[in-house]
């Protein structure tokens, strides 16, 4: 083969590599502008009741890009409302989700099956992943409440309301939980601020209304 044709060759070679880059470049684009598509679709099918067909779409979808967690999210999300907790908890593990929607999500699951000891140590690392949220909070501390430990459902709400000091159920919960543990003059003062927020509530005015 002579210089020339070797030349020629070796210029046709690197063409076709550069060509090839280019468009996995575009592809890969194309695939991540897609996502919000694929994803808006999917809320569309499992909200009219195709589930199946919203998860099949996340699951092609997180099986081409296992890396994104928003999509792993979603579907760790969708099987969890079906139901499917082998997948939830898989696909949970597998993308190391640790939102705190997750772990609640986790909690409740371990709640159902009687673990209770994982069940509190999910609702602690929802609220980590979260401090500033009332609901999980409330989700601890109606576990605490199942296991008949007001004490520490008090404690837990207490350490919401720093966050939410406004928040009526923190409040009443609260109200409720010093109520079991006998002291009614701080029950009466988390119901005062119950009523502050939601001047109707009929809980908080029957603990005020107790001599």
């Amino acid at each position: 083969m002579t210089k020339r044709k070797k030349f020629i060759l070796i210029s046709l070679l690197v063409l076709l590599a550069i060509a090839a880059t280019v468009s996995i470049v575009i592809s890969r684009k194309q695939f991540r502008e897609r996502k919000t598509e694929d994803l808006q679709t999917a809320y569309s099918l499992f909200d009219s009741g195709k589930r199946e067909e919203a998860i099949k779409l996340l699951e092609e979808r997180y099986q081409a890009d296992k890396s994104d967690k928003q999509v792993a999210s979603r579907l760790a999300s969708y099987y969890f409302q079906n139901k499917e907790y082998d997948n939830f908890t898989k696909i949970a593990d597998e993308a190391k989700l640790e939102d705190a929607a997750t772990y609640t999500m986790r909690a409740f699951i371990a709640r159902g099956n009687g673990d209770y000891d994982s069940a509190l140590k999910d609702y602690e690392a929802a609220i980590k992943a979260n401090p500033k949220s009332p609901a999980v909070y409330i989700d601890l501390a109606n576990m605490y409440e199942v296991l008949n430990q007001p004490d520490k459902a008090l404690e837990t709400l207490k350490e919401g309301l720093n966050y939410s000091p406004k928040s009526s159920a923190l409040n009443l919960l609260a109200a409720n939980a010093a109520l079991q543990l006998g002291d009614k003059a701080a029950a009466k003062e988390y119901a005062k601020k119950v009523l502050e927020i939601d001047k109707d509530n009929q809980r908080a005015k029957e603990i005020l209304s107790r001599k």
